[in-house]
Formats: structure tokens, C-alpha cells, sequence
């Protein structure tokens, strides 16, 4: 099918409805709970169900289990959604009691622990295609799970290595057996890591060219070496011009840059169905996604956070050392609206605007 620039416009208006719709009700969530319980309880299980949501969305493509996928709208929606919440449940309490210890609330290192878990399911998915799981079952059920899996191990892996936390010794929240005491301070290793997922997903608009013209097949491990290798690059170079050129702090850059583009990629991507400008080639198409969404990553920061007070009920400092407004921020553009959206573009098809027939 030939696209128009009247079905261009279509896309947009969809998009833009859809995206009303989910900001409406991020907004009611955040307004919902007091901001301590924010950014703590309800940031934490929203975070926890993440990375089984990405199984359900971008690696069972939300048509698995196969009874799924004959399921109309709104049951589909719902059944899938209802995973999500069970497993965010369950994965909640178990992160809670067990790499948390029971501590109330949820400690800045659990947090940021649950963090971790769904930067490694982005590396797993896109970049490695769940190898070399992939290699060792074709069954997607075994398959998704073995992956869940994945991510949390090498999420603690990862956070007991990178991860210190001895900048917060002194304050209440503080917890000493907690600390693993890694490389480096905790914000920058977080600040990096989120920032690899945003230089993932810019390649991702790309569909990784021109990689994929190098290794058209996308034959792992081959592939997962080479999109490793450019990430890797690519976020070196992001970051290091921000902090060293732009002046920022690793937390300004991780809310700022790498959350702020991550969102604006969703928008682009995820809330237009992966349809905007899809009869470009590439690399025009994904130039001119990547522009797009850097112009609604800065757009929509400025709208989180000049609105944080009101959703908030009350004044956010921003900056070092409470971070209050970009923690704010952070937990409401990530921990509470990307999941809406993928419930609602994928799970739900964007039901009720669209109505759809099961597959």
C-alpha cells in the first residue's frame, strides 16, 4: 500500500489521540499518590512488571501464549495487561524480600537494581535476540521465561559490579548491607546504562542500518558483537558530550537526555505503531525519527516538569543533592507512562480508537 501524506496525517492524529489518552491517565496515577509513594512503592512494582512486559510486547509480540491471539479487544488488552500486573507482582516481592531485604520503603539500591533488570531485557532482546538462549529452545514459551531470567541475573550481576552508593552514607535512606560497593558511583552507572537504551533505540529507528547491510541475515552472535560494539560507541560519545560539553551532571543527563529520548522514541515509535514515515528508506527515515523525537524529548521534559508541582502538590527542587523534580520526572515519563503505553498501543491496539478483529 502506497502511504499519502493523508495517511501520514492519519498516523499523526492517531497518535496524538492515543497519546492524550495515556497522558491522561499517567497524570491521574501520578496525582493519585503522594510523592514519596510515587516515586518509591508504585515506581518500584510499575518498574518490576517492565521487564516481562517487554517479553509480552517486543518478543512474544503480544500474541503469546497462541490463545492470546485469537482473543478480541478489550479481552486481549486485559488478559495481557492482568500478566503484566501478576508478574510485576510477583517479581515485586521477590526483588523486595530478597534483593531488598524487606526494607520499607523500597531503597534508592533496589531501585535502581529494578532499573537495571530492564536495561539488561533492552539489550537481550533488540541487540542479542535472546542468544544463545535462543539456541537452546525454539519453544517461545521456555523462551520468554529463560530471558526473564537472563535479565535479572545479569541485572545483578551488573549492578553488584558497576553500582556504589557510598555518596548516600550519611543520609536516612542509606542501608550499608545494600551497598554492593561497585566500580563507580551509582548515578553514573545508571546514567550510562539508561543511556545505552536510548542509543539502542535510535538504532533501532535506523532498523540498525547500516549494520543490517553489512549482516543482512542478522545471525547471532555476529550481529549481537556489532550493535554491541556501535551502542557502546555511540553512548560514549552521547554521554561524554553532554557531561564534557554540555556541563551536565550524570542525573541532569539521565532524566534530561537519555530518559527524555527514550520517551520521545516511544512517542514516535511505539504510539504511531511503528508506522510514521515507514515508506522512507533508511538512513533518511531514521534521521528524521531521531530528530523528531530529540524535538519531543525536550518538548515533553519541559511539560513533566513545569507540571510536576501541580500533579505533585508541591514544589520539587531540582538539581544536587535531593534530585527531587528529576526523580519525580524520571518515575513519571518511564516508570509510569511507558508502561501505558505499551498497554495501550500494544496490548490494547489502541482499542477503543481503532477496532480490530483478533488475528
Amino acid at each position: 500500500m502506497t502511504i499519502t501524506s493523508t495517511t501520514t496525517l492519519t498516523i499523526v492524529r492517531n497518535a496524538v489521540a492515543a497519546t492524550v489518552i495515556v497522558l491522561a491517565l499517567a497524570a491521574g496515577i501520578c496525582a493519585a499518590f503522594d510523592r514519596h509513594i510515587l516515586t518509591t512503592w508504585v515506581g518500584f512494582f510499575f518498574i518490576a512488571a517492565t521487564p516481562a512486559e517487554v517479553i509480552l510486547s517486543m518478543l512474544w509480540q503480544s500474541r503469546h501464549p497462541p490463545f492470546v491471539a485469537r482473543l478480541a479487544q478489550p479481552a486481549k488488552g486485559l488478559v495481557l495487561t492482568g500478566a503484566t500486573a501478576l508478574a510485576g507482582g510477583v517479581i515485586g516481592l521477590l526483588l523486595f524480600y530478597l534483593a531488598g531485604a524487606g526494607v520499607s520503603p523500597p531503597t534508592p539500591m533496589l531501585l535502581m537494581l529494578a532499573m537495571v533488570s530492564v536495561v539488561t531485557i533492552m539489550w537481550l532482546i533488540p541487540i542479542w535476540h535472546c542468544w544463545p538462549l535462543s539456541r537452546l529452545t525454539s519453544n517461545q514459551t521456555v523462551l520468554g521465561i529463560a530471558t526473564l531470567v537472563a535479565a535479572y541475573v545479569a541485572a545483578v550481576l551488573v549492578f553488584r559490579a558497576a553500582f556504589d552508593f557510598s555518596f548516600l552514607e550519611h543520609t536516612p535512606v542509606y542501608v550499608a548491607n545494600l551497598d554492593p560497593k561497585g566500580w563507580v558511583n551509582a548515578w553514573v552507572a545508571l546514567s550510562v546504562l539508561v543511556t545505552t537504551v536510548s542509543v539502542t533505540l535510535i538504532a533501532m529507528l535506523f532498523d540498525f542500518w547500516p549494520l543490517t547491510k553489512l549482516l543482512p541475515a542478522r545471525r547471532q552472535p555476529a550481529f549481537g558483537i556489532a550493535v554491541t560494539a556501535s551502542v557502546v560507541i555511540g553512548t560514549t560519545l552521547l554521554y561524554g558530550f553532554f557531561t564534557h560539553i554540555g556541563g551536565l551532571d550524570p542525573v541532569e543527563v539521565l532524566v534530561r537526555v537519555a530518559v527524555s529520548l527514550i520517551y520521545g522514541i516511544f512517542l514516535v515509535n511505539l504510539m504511531t505503531g511503528h508506522q510514521l514515515l515507514a515508506h522512507w528508506s533508511q538512513p533518511h527515515r531514521g534521521v528524521t525519527l531521531t530528530v523528531i523525537a530529540a524535538a519531543l524529548a525536550i518538548a515533553m521534559y519541559a511539560v513533566y516538569a513545569h507540571s510536576a508541582p501541580f500533579i505533585a502538590r508541591h514544589t520539587l527542587a531540582a538539581g544536587s543533592p535531593a534530585y527531587e523534580l528529576e526523580i519525580w520526572v524520571a518515575n513519571a515519563m518511564l516508570g509510569i507512562t511507558f508502561p501505558l503505553m505499551v498497554v495501550f498501543a500494544d496490548f490494547f491496539e489502541f482499542w477503543p480508537l481503532k477496532r480490530q478483529s483478533p488475528r
